[in-house]
């Protein structure tokens, strides 16, 4: 069996387009290793190669998937970590994100997204995320119970986690289940507060969810504006970037209920937190 130290420098030769290396293949096998640190370090040499785009295809052939959320679910918080990092960056090609939700990796990112580092948690979040683009995944995350962890992150402003919390609210609150459980969580009142006084882009996210929970819900409609979201609404359209201004737009006619919310903005993509993931992956604005 190849030395630990061994192992990583093969990942970044790889990565530099050495040839002298072990094949994903290899590093497969090793994911299944008793070893922890083995298991550890087999995982972070995956994560190594997965940067480079070209490396990607050779993973998922090797049946990497598979064994990566095993790791998830059952490795050492690290490998977990590194893990969940790593599904993200070959999340990056969409057949991907089919394959990785079909795995059951989704239970296992939110279960990290509830114990995990700060990094770890970062990690899965990004993930799911980039996961949930794909219509299918939007309906696993939902039934996995994803929108309680997203409600007390975005409400506990000192986890640091408010940015990714909206962003993957905003995802989800397109898709009909995801609708109904937000709504059901009682969003309405948080998204409010951070139209009024978050920072510009949870305040774009925030106005996209709000949307979409009041959008032919007279129910929803009714609290929004008990709760003063016309106000919160109308300096977002004098203050906002131009994509709030345009989703604050629409929402203004809350206080219009007898009018149609017209044109839904379904075309106009949610958006997402840019911040580089430790170990040189990064969450890209689809926008």
């Amino acid at each position: 069996m190849p030395s630990h130290s061994l192992i990583v420098a093969c990942s970044y030769r790889k990565l530099n387009n050495k040839s002298d290396c072990y094949p994903p293949q290899i590093l497969v096998e090793l994911l299944s290793s008793p070893d922890p640190r083995t298991q550890e370090h087999a995982v972070t040499a995956l994560l190594n190669l997965s940067i480079n785009e070209s490396n990607k295809g050779a993973i998922v052939i090797a049946g990497a998937i598979h064994d990566i959320v095993e790791v998830l679910k059952h490795g050492s918080m690290e490998a977990r970590e590194n893990a969940a990092a790593t599904l993200f960056s070959l999340s990056v090609v969409d057949e991907n994100k089919v394959q990785i939700g079909a795995a059951g990796a989704i239970p296992a990112l939110i279960k990290l997204l509830c114990e995990g580092t700060p990094r770890g948690k970062k990690d899965a979040a990004t993930a799911i995320f980039n996961l949930s683009i794909y219509q299918g995944n939007k309906a696993r995350a939902v039934r996995a119970g994803i929108v309680t962890p997203l409600m007390s992150l975005l409400k506990d402003a000192g986890s640091g986690m408010v940015d990714e919390a909206l962003a993957i609210l905003a995802i989800l609150a397109s898709h009909q289940e995801g609708k109904v459980a937000i709504a059901q969580a009682d969003a309405i009142p948080i998204l409010v507060e951070v139209i009024r006084t978050g920072f510009p882009r949870n305040r774009e996210n925030a106005a996209a969810v709000l949307w979409s929970l009041c959008t032919g819900d007279l129910q929803q409609l009714k609290l929004a504006r008990e709760l003063g979201a016309e106000e919160a609404l109308q300096e977002l359209t004098e203050n906002g970037t131009d994509r709030a201004k345009r989703k604050a737009g629409n929402l203004r006619v809350i206080h219009l209920p007898h009018k149609s919310f017209g044109q839904a903005m379904a075309t106009d993509y949610f958006c997402c937190p840019n911040y580089q993931i430790i170990r040189h992956s990064f969450l890209q604005d689809p926008n």
